[in-house]
C-alpha cells in the first residue's frame, strides 16, 4: 500500500506520518519516504552537513548564503536548486528518484506500507499513480487543509 500525504507547508504532514508509522508498525512493515529526500541527500553531501543541520538551516531564515552572486536562505536555495534540476532533467526528477529508493528498499525487504509525505505537483501524482498501477498496490491520498 502507498499512502501519500499532501498539504501546505507546516500543516502537519510529517506529524501525521509519524503517528501512522507508530500505530501501523505494530502489525506492518512501514517506511516514510519524501520527494525532497533525494534533494536533501545531495545538498547534505555537497555542503558536508547532516540532515538535522540542513533542517535547522531551513527553519532559520536569518542565515543567508551567497551562491552565484545572489543571497538566499537555505529554504530559498533548496527551492531554486530543485527547480533548476527540474528544468534540466524534467519535472518528474524527484518523484522518479523517490520511486527508485522505494524499489531498491522493496528489493531488499518488502515494505507493506510506504508513506510519502510531500506530494505537491501533478507530475508527482502521475508518477505515483503509474507506479501504483504497475505494482497493483492500493493507493491512499490524504490531503491536509489545516494544521494538526
Amino acid at each position: 500500500m502507498i499512502v501519500v500525504i499532501t498539504g501546505y507547508r507546516r500543516c502537519g504532514k510529517d506529524y501525521l506520518a509519524q503517528n501512522l508509522i507508530n500505530y501501523l508498525n505494530k502489525k506492518y512493515k512501514v517506511q516514510r519516504f519524501a520527494f525532497a529526500n533525494p534533494l536533501k541527500k545531495y545538498i547534505t553531501d555537497l555542503f558536508g552537513i547532516s540532515i538535522d543541520d540542513l533542517e535547522k538551516l531551513k527553519e532559520n531564515k536569518s542565515i543567508k548564503f551567497q551562491i552565484f552572486n545572489k543571497i538566499y536562505n537555505m529554504r530559498e536555495f533548496l527551492v531554486k536548486f530543485a527547480n533548476k534540476l527540474r528544468e534540466f532533467f524534467g519535472d518528474d526528477i524527484w518523484a522518479k528518484a523517490t520511486l527508485n529508493q522505494i524499489k531498491k528498499q522493496d528489493s531488499n525487504e518488502y515494505i507493506d506500507i510506504k508513506i510519502i509525505t510531500d506530494m505537491r505537483f501533478l507530475t508527482e501524482y502521475k508518477i505515483i499513480k503509474a507506479f501504483d498501477q504497475e505494482t497493483n498496490e492500493a493507493l491512499c491520498i490524504i490531503r491536509l487543509d489545516s494544521d494538526l
